[in-house]
């Protein structure tokens, strides 16, 4: 789970950082998440709260427009989303 926790922590750190391609790279995380959502074997491929993460991120769109028509969120509630998340996944 340490390795796979790490590359999680990569994608979710690059997210953070890459602020030009940010919602494509949600979106690729989400999408990744969400249909990797069981192995064969029936077990989740990732952990409740990286499923969880994906669902809270489904609701980001940085257009305000977006934000106000639909109730989804923009940057700052993404970066502390994200910063929370990393900072529980170095803990595990």
């Amino acid at each position: 789970m340490k390795n796979n926790n790490e590359h999680i922590i990569s994608l979710l750190a690059d997210i953070l950082s890459d602020k030009s391609h940010r919602y494509q790279k949600v979106t690729n995380f989400v999408t990744t998440v969400m249909q990797c959502d069981k192995a064969e074997n029936g077990k989740y491929q990732y952990s409740d709260s990286i499923n969880d993460l994906a669902y809270d991120l489904d609701f980001y769109d940085p257009n305000p427009e977006m934000q106000k028509k639909y109730g989804f969120y923009g940057d700052k509630r993404l970066e502390i989303l994200l910063t929370n998340a990393i900072k529980e996944l170095k803990q595990a």
